[in-house]
C-alpha cells in the first residue's frame, strides 16, 4: 500500500510494530475466541477482548489523543490512581495480571489485586492489561 513507502518508512515507525508485537506475544487469537466489549471510567477508554483463557485490556487516557499532542500542543499527562474492578470486565475469575506500557516498553508482573480490584500502575497515554483467567 502506498503509505508503508510515503509514511511509515520515512517516520521510523517500525518500532511501533514491534511494540505491538510484544504486546500480544503469547496469545492465540483463533484459540481464543475474542469477544470485544468497552466500557468508560474516569475518563479512561478501556477496550476489552474477552476470551477463553485469557482478556486483553487496551486503556487509552480519555483527555489524550493524536490531535490534543500534535495539533493543540498539549502535552500527555500522567494517568494515577486508576482501578478496574471485576464488575468492569463481569468477571472475577482471574489468576494473573500483566501490564505492557507500550511507551516504556516494558511489562509489569508485579500488580496489586485485592478484593476483585486492579489497580493500574501510573501510565502515559495508554496501557495494556493481559489477565490470565
Amino acid at each position: 500500500m502506498w503509505h508503508w513507502n510515503h509514511y511509515i518508512f520515512p517516520q521510523d515507525l517500525w518500532p511501533h510494530f514491534q511494540k505491538f508485537k510484544n504486546a500480544i506475544v503469547g496469545i492465540d487469537p483463533v484459540k481464543e475466541k475474542f469477544i470485544p466489549s468497552f466500557f468508560e471510567k474516569e475518563n479512561v477508554r478501556c477496550y476489552v477482548l474477552n476470551g477463553k483463557n485469557k482478556t486483553m485490556i487496551w486503556c487509552r487516557d480519555g483527555a489524550n489523543s493524536w490531535r490534543t499532542e500534535f495539533e493543540d500542543g498539549v502535552p500527555a499527562v500522567l494517568k494515577e490512581n486508576f482501578t478496574i474492578l471485576a464488575n468492569d470486565l463481569k468477571t472475577n475469575k482471574f489468576k494473573k495480571v500483566r501490564i505492557y506500557d507500550p511507551w516504556k516498553d516494558s511489562w509489569n508482573t508485579n500488580i496489586n489485586v485485592r478484593d476483585n480490584e486492579i489497580n493500574i500502575p501510573s501510565f502515559l497515554r495508554s496501557i495494556v492489561i493481559i489477565l490470565e483467567l
